[in-house]
């Protein structure tokens, strides 16, 4: 049940993560469509003023059309991550989510081995193994004693008589010592000891088994936050070159001095490095979500 549950917090933080990512994405993309909208409006005026040719006004609204079906695609995924979040909170797909804006933590500095230690002591099928271990041994010396005699020690006290007399001539006191020693049972209770001793070494395997699993897992988690962690900042340096670029070329679109070719290959430098920073922050979150589910709570606790 507990590595049911540490899996369920996982799985809905990646959801909610994804709800997220799909909400900033068509937002982005809302607010970037404004611009296109204005620069069609403006072509249409500088057609009718005659200064500009026909194919220019068709290229920009070409570009809206084809940026309207990317918007569409947009709310699309905004509507499945939002109705796959419900369903995991098992309420009705439509209802509403808040979202808030990501805040990014970079994990605590500490060494791949810390964590695995710290995963290894906290993990629940380590613990779980680690019981048949303990069971294990307990059969073991539960069989090997079987090779030992029994020893009974009993011992009665009381009164005896024709009549209820308390004394020290109708008390009486009696013992005995029983000795049980099984002597041909010797090779079936050997056979239970070998039994035993191979179960043990099964639950053994499992359990070693069982620390490297979870020992590649807390480093290819602890890695792929490092590279997601990485990315934000090449993202981050990327959308703020392409928010610079844009708007010196926009500039110069609406004093004449840039073609409009130039005007769409600059708002979609923008457009792509604004997705790649969404969706880089919230990979980082996601793989956040996923290190902390390999070493069974969060780090920051």
């Amino acid at each position: 049940m507990e590595q049911y549950k540490r899996e369920l917090v996982a799985e809905i933080s990646k959801a909610y993560y994804t709800v997220g990512m799909t909400e900033s994405l068509y937002q982005m993309l809302t607010e970037t469509r404004l611009l296109l909208v204005e620069n069609v409006r403006v072509n249409t005026r500088l057609f009718e003023n005659e200064k500009i040719t026909r194919d220019m006004l068709l290229r920009s609204q070409t570009e809206l059309s084809k940026f309207d079906q990317q918007l569409q695609v947009a709310l699309k995924n905004k509507q499945v991550a939002s109705a796959y979040f419900n369903f995991l909170l098992n309420r009705p797909l439509s209802d509403s989510i808040l979202v808030e804006k990501p805040v990014i933590e970079y994990f605590p500095e500490g060494g791949q081995q810390d964590y695995t230690e710290q995963a290894i002591s906290n993990r629940e099928e380590i613990k779980s193994l680690e019981k048949y271990e303990r069971i294990s041994e307990l059969n073991i010396r539960m069989n090997r004693s079987a090779d030992l005699p029994d020893l009974f020690i009993v011992a009665d006290y009381g009164y005896q008589g024709e009549e209820y007399r308390f004394n020290k001539d109708q008390d009486y006191m009696q013992a005995s010592v029983v000795l049980s020693w099984d002597l041909f049972g010797g090779l079936q209770n050997r056979s239970r000891v070998r039994q035993a001793l191979i179960q043990r070494d099964m639950v053994e395997n499992r359990l070693n088994e069982a620390k490297s699993r979870i020992e590649l897992q807390v480093i290819n988690s602890l890695q792929a936050l490092k590279a997601s962690g990485s990315a934000i900042a090449a993202a981050e340096s990327q959308a703020l070159s392409s928010r610079e670029a844009f708007r010196l070329v926009n500039r110069k679109y609406q004093e004449g001095q840039a073609s409009l070719i130039e005007f769409m290959d600059a708002r979609n430098a923008l457009t792509q490095a604004e997705e790649n920073l969404i969706i880089s922050q919230y990979t980082y979150l996601s793989d956040y979500a996923e290190f902390e589910k390999a070493i069974t709570h969060p780090i920051n606790q």
